[in-house]
């Protein structure tokens, strides 16, 4: 607070308490006084520090397989007759396109009645089909690029065959 303040503050309400006793609103010691409790309080508001910053809130980007999606995937994985959603199954078949990708097989992801969403076109869909069904198995990729219902039993085969392409990239599903 600068002296060039209180000095205005002051003037400033020496003339609007002479204004008021002048004018007849207010006798001359009540204005007096009410310009003295108005330049106190004022000084008082001036001698309070600001109020801290509040903290910066978290950025809001939703990143995969964050607590949110975590929990949420907890209690929307299975419907009320215990098969898994199709929700969680896109999920799945999104997983098991990227961890394919890595190993050189195109495919989008999604469920089709013909291998069109496989490989960079019609030419090589079925080469990517056949390597993928070589990588998974034929009952997982069969499984993955179907509508059917999957129950949680089949959701933990799909996931030990996508587990095992991390682990043994290159070598083909092995007979259980």
């Amino acid at each position: 607070m600068t002296r060039r303040r209180v000095i205005v503050a002051t003037v400033v309400l020496a003339l609007a308490a002479a204004g008021l006793a002048l004018s007849g609103w207010l006798d001359t010691p009540h204005a007096a006084v009410l310009a003295a409790v108005a330049l106190v309080a004022y000084l008082a508001y001036q001698s309070v520090p600001p109020r801290d910053e509040a903290w910066p809130k978290p950025p809001a980007e939703a990143r995969p397989g964050a607590r949110l999606d975590v929990s949420e995937l907890g209690w929307a994985a299975f419907s009320r007759d215990g098969s898994v959603t199709e929700r969680v199954l896109r999920r799945v078949r999104g997983i098991a396109s990227r961890r394919l990708a890595v190993h050189g097989v195109l495919w989008d992801g999604l469920v089709h009645d013909d291998l069109s969403g496989w490989g960079r076109g019609p030419g090589d869909a079925a080469e990517h089909h056949a390597r993928a069904e070589q990588l998974l198995g034929r009952d997982v990729l069969a499984g993955l690029s179907t509508w059917r219902a999957a129950h949680p039993r089949t959701l933990e085969t799909w996931f030990s065959a996508l587990d095992r392409l991390v682990d043994a990239p290159d070598d083909p599903r092995s007979p259980r």
